[in-house]
């Protein structure tokens, strides 16, 4: 039974269902006082007090007047975003933070200035106070206040007022991407035991406007645009994220969510404003139930795949301890970031009916500009205009630090031009004394007018067809490489050194390595290997450096790898070299070390943080600091290998390999990385593992020797960001002909497979497929040249089956004209350099850089496939650099391997007629060129620069099928809805399924599809109370337009329609 309220001690108390109120009847709102008086919300009298009516005790209920029952008004859209902001924040200042929540935010280790900085306040937990409040909000907005979600305002036949739908609890503002406050969360004072801890300020359930579930960013106060996203659950732990983590160098935007499937709304905020950040950080809660864990654990797989679908890179973050990341930062403590690696998707229709989506559903809309139109050009026009171009800016310029990006497709002459360009300059005045080097992938890049250059060849290359060896002691030099000992140490004790500085002539019986390196001809070619270590050798005078499809990427990142061995071979030497003993401690840290790793496990590895905080810990535990060591192993002396005057069969080949200055460099430089970034880590440089210790050192083509040098890049797939990301800071032009593909090459592509390495090789089914594949084109081209360039270990074992197909691998077909006749060329797979070795050379290119993620998003490019747009989804890295590698090794390479066939070679116009082999013959001889050449190139990957005639895809073919299906259902749906509407029914999903004849699953999955129809066939309109009194409308942002599809099924409306 009830408790009967009894008055106050100011005489007055709240009505209840025994005592209703004697003006309405009604058992909440109202108030009577003990002589009698009563205060009613919906009677009104000739004394109105506030949004009531006071009424005398000696009126009776029969003279009061019978008046309707007030209404809710209701608004026919939500307030815009700025009316919002205002309504919520002149809420929260009328609201100030109450002591007691003030005391919650401080006991839960939150300090005062991040309190201060919260946007949040006091919502009373009287009912006085609170309608005090929302009389204030009445006078301020008034019926305005119908369109902000949180108030309801109802209309009286006399009056009209508003009421706050929430009880006394913490209020949380939620803003927008721009800062304003469009939403408000309540944290009850009063929480049911079962009910959820936070709420929406809404109103939904009281005939109002509802909130929907949109994200709530926060940006630090005193940090510049972070470029990345840190998603969390909760509107506390994203303030206080942003706040903990800019302290600690980690800047981050706050996002927060609702819950953790709360990211419907996100997805178009996150595409809309894509360009201001760089990645995003899922930051769910580590619970500690394992049902709950593995729930939110596929919520963030879900939000992750989503996110890299739309090509956003994500990182997962996860610790050990406290659940919440809130609770995490308050105790001190770190977390790991794994980058997300997304499932592989299929091709799927661009237009496929079920994707199809009503008006009022945001879409974004991608803005891009018009193409530049330039005149196409065949290839002896290009070649032309390129040589015109090129001599033009050595001409009228003082190129100075200028890079010329030299592009055209294989087979446009480029390197014949540059061999041309440096003929010609080395003649001019201008270039008197100086030195033009052309480095090139290999030796065989020598041809016709380079017969008179200084060829740089490595100590054992053998020129083809002579005996003559550059260096005669080859094996003396590699021993004293392997101890770090530099070439010149040998070649001064080196008996025939005044003989191999003097063959210039390079004559068989002695060498000419010192006579080579020192030639006097100022035009050199120089194999790409010595662009990173060895540059001394011919960097000296520089006029101009020419780079003939060279391959940055392999040649500016050396590796070098410490044995165990070795190691301890340098620890037994400081026993018996005082000098060198110094270098003892770092020597024993480094071994304890490697001591540590399971020595069963082939992958044991420490790097990065966990490399520092092992040596730390053993340094530690040796009673020194790591920064001793360091500074005792740099006065260390290395032993020399020859003593004083000592001959060449002198040398001491026991002692060490000279490791100090590399060691000491790179522990150094990951110590101090250590010490101001360890939350979010660094570029890793050095490997420890259970053979050793590999140190990778990039070498940056910033030598003060190549400065005001001119410098020309001859390249047929190289971008200008990957030519800035190698020179940085020069200016870069580029030259790129617009070629015309010949009328007889003719490019086939087939999407559905990637054919990586590991699929052909360790898939039998895919293996035997490709075999068939290639099986089936060489029966096409009988008695005729085809060629395949594909995976190295894939092509070994295709010759075993194929013997007539000529084949060449990635990788190691870069120049090669072996194919360039063929009839056919078959480009079977995808390259796929191996990943792992990909990011660690990046890393150590960009070492100095902020941290190289390793996360992949999913790219798509759109195709037509028998008359359907397809779109085809593909893989790349997220991170920029590391994107930038991997297309240097995937669609560069895939571009060079169509680039074999010497496409455009091939006869352009119209062949008269069919030709029988032997004509082709006749006619080849005749013009010097192919009569025809068909690519076929099996991957999804698009290839750069190549415009394809044929788009294959069976998957495409089927998706064509079912979509006939799909708008037969579609139609059906559209009828049912049609159906309910004019019965005046309730569109619920358990109904649509009755009338329609679908399931409910199938409803649920083509329902926003069925409304999109709906619309177009000009059947919806608009069903909303409009109010009696409006004010001047506001610039609606959605319009709600077609009803919800209501659940019996305990699920959730469709994404992005609001009530």
């Amino acid at each position: 039974m009830a408790r009967r309220r009894e008055f106050g001690a100011h005489g007055w108390r709240e009505v209840s269902r025994e005592q209703p109120c004697q003006g309405c009847g009604h058992s909440h709102g109202c108030r009577e006082s003990r002589d009698g008086n009563f205060l009613c919300w919906r009677v009104p009298s000739r004394w109105p007090r506030g949004a009531g009516w006071w009424h005398p005790s000696g009126e009776q209920s029969n003279d009061l007047p019978t008046l309707a029952a007030p209404v809710v008004a209701r608004a026919e859209q939500l307030a815009d975003a700025a009316l919002l902001h205002r309504i919520y924040q002149d809420l929260l200042d009328l609201c100030p933070l109450s002591s007691a929540h003030r005391k919650h935010l401080l006991n839960e280790g939150w300090t005062v200035d991040e309190v201060a900085q919260f946007r949040a306040g006091s919502l009373p937990a009287q009912r006085d106070a609170r309608r005090a409040i929302a009389q204030e909000m009445w006078v301020r907005f008034g019926v305005l206040l119908a369109q902000a979600p949180g108030f309801r305002v109802k209309e009286g036949e006399q009056s009209s007022w508003a009421e706050i739908c929430a009880g006394g609890g913490m209020l949380l503002a939620c803003s927008s991407w721009d800062g304003l406050i469009t939403r408000l969360r309540v944290r009850p004072d009063q929480a049911k035991s079962n009910g959820p801890k936070y709420v929406w300020f809404s109103s939904s359930r009281h005939g109002g406007p509802g909130t929907g579930a949109p994200p709530a960013f926060y940006r630090p106060s005193d940090v510049e645009a972070p470029r990345r996203l840190l998603i969390t659950e909760g509107e506390k732990k994203a303030h206080l994220a942003v706040s903990r983590l800019a302290q600690q160098g980690f800047a981050v935007i706050g996002v927060s969510l609702a819950g953790v499937g709360s990211y419907a709304e996100l997805l178009p905020v996150l595409e809309q404003h894509r360009s201001e950040f760089e990645e995003i950080v899922i930051a769910f809660d580590q619970d500690e139930k394992e049902d709950t864990r593995a729930r939110v654990a596929l919520h963030a797989q879900h939000l992750a795949q989503e996110l890299a679908e739309r090509g956003l890179p994500v990182l997962h973050a996860s610790w050990r301890g406290p659940k919440g990341l809130d609770d995490l930062l308050i105790a001190r403590g770190t977390f790991s970031l794994k980058p997300y690696q997304p499932n592989a998707a299929q091709p799927r229709l661009v237009d496929a009916p079920e994707l199809a989506k009503p008006r009022f559903v945001p879409t974004q809309l991608r803005l891009g500009e018009d193409p530049v139109q330039h005149k196409k050009m065949n290839v002896d026009q290009a070649r032309i205009w390129m040589k015109k171009e090129l001599f033009q800016r050595f001409r009228d310029e003082d190129l100075g630090d200028q890079v010329i990006l030299l592009k055209g497709r294989p087979g446009v002459g480029k390197s014949y031009l540059l061999t041309n360009l440096t003929n010609q300059l080395a003649r001019r005045s201008a270039f008197q004394g100086k030195r033009f080097v052309n480095m090139t992938p290999r030796h065989d890049f020598a041809g016709d007018g380079r017969q008179d250059w200084n060829i740089v060849t490595g100590l054992e290359y053998q020129t083809p067809g002579s005996s003559a060896v550059a260096c005669h002691q080859v094996g003396v030099v590699r021993r004293a490489r392997e101890l770090g000992i530099a070439r010149q140490e040998i070649c001064e004790r080196c008996p025939l050194s005044k003989a191999c500085a003097e063959n210039f002539g390079r004559h068989a019986e002695m060498p000419y390595y010192l006579a080579m390196i020192n030639s006097p001809e100022k035009r050199w070619q120089v194999n790409q290997n010595l662009l990173g270590a060895g540059r001394e050798i011919w960097m000296n005078k520089l006029g101009l450096l020419t780079l003939d499809d060279v391959e940055l990427w392999q040649v500016l990142v050396q590796e070098r790898h410490l044995s165990w061995d070795v190691l301890r071979r340098a620890l037994d030497w400081c026993e018996r070299d005082l000098e060198y003993s110094p270098l003892q401690p770092l020597l024993a840290v480094l071994i304890e070390a490697g001591q540590s790793l399971d020595a069963t496990d082939a992958g044991a590895e420490l790097n990065e943080r966990g490399l520092v905080e092992k040596l730390l810990q053993v340094c530690a535990a040796r009673g020194m600091s790591f920064e001793e060591v360091l500074r005792q192993a740099a006065s260390a002396k290395e032993p020399a290998l020859f003593a004083e005057g000592a001959d060449l069969t002198e040398a001491r080949w026991g002692i060490p390999p000279r490791l100090k200055e590399t060691l000491l460099r790179h522990l150094e430089r990951e110590l101090s990385w250590y010490r101001k970034n360890s939350v979010e880590g660094w570029n890793r440089t050095v490997y420890l593992h259970r053979d050793g210790l590999t140190l990778l050192e990039a070498q940056p083509l910033n030598s003060p020797q190549l400065r005001n040098v001119p410098i020309v890049v001859a390249s047929a797939s190289m971008t200008v960001d990957q030519v800035q990301d190698f020179f940085p800071g020069r200016r870069v032009t580029v030259i790129e002909p617009d070629l015309e593909m010949p009328s007889g090459v003719r490019v086939v592509q087939y999407l559905d497979k990637g054919f990586g390495k590991t699929s052909l090789l360790q898939s039998e089914l895919d293996f035997m497929r490709a075999k068939r594949e290639l099986e089936r084109i060489q029966q096409r081209y009988p008695g005729q040249k085809v060629g395949c360039v594909t995976h190295k270990a894939a092509a070994e074992r295709f010759r075993g089956y194929l013997s007539e197909i000529e084949f060449l691998n990635f990788y190691g077909q870069r120049g090669s004209n072996v194919l360039k006749d063929s009839r056919a060329l078959v480009v079977m797979g995808t390259p796929c350099p191996n990943p792992e070795g990909l990011r660690r050379q990046a890393e150590a290119f960009y070492s100095e850089e902020r941290k190289l993620q390793n996360y992949s998003v999913l790219r798509s490019h759109v195709v037509k496939v028998d008359g359907e747009q397809l779109e085809v989804p593909y893989r790349v890295m997220g991170d920029r650099r590391l994107s930038s590698w991997l297309d240097a090794r995937r669609e560069q390479e895939l571009f060079q391997a169509v680039g074999r066939a010497r496409l455009y070679d091939t006869v352009d116009g119209p062949l008269q007629g069919h030709f029988r082999d032997e004509l082709f013959g006749e006619e080849e001889q005749k013009t010097g060129k192919k009569l025809a050449c068909t690519v076929y190139a099996f991957t999804n990957v698009p290839i750069p620069g190549l415009e394809v005639d044929e788009y294959v895809s069976f998957i495409g073919r089927g998706l064509k099928q079912r979509k006939a299906v799909t708008q037969t259902r579609i139609a059906s749906l559209v009828q049912a809805i049609l159906k309910l509407r004019l019965r005046g029914e309730k569109l619920t999903q358990v109904g649509l399924a009755r009338v329609s004849g679908l399931s409910v699953k199938m409803v649920r999955r083509l329902y926003l599809a069925a409304l999109a129809e709906v619309e177009r066939l000009g059947q919806v309109r608009p069903e909303v109370a409009s109010l009696e009194r409006p004010r001047p409308p506001v610039e609606p942002l959605v319009k709600v337009t077609v009803p919800l599809l209501e659940s019996r099924m305990a699920l959730p409306p469709p994404v992005s329609v609001s009530a």
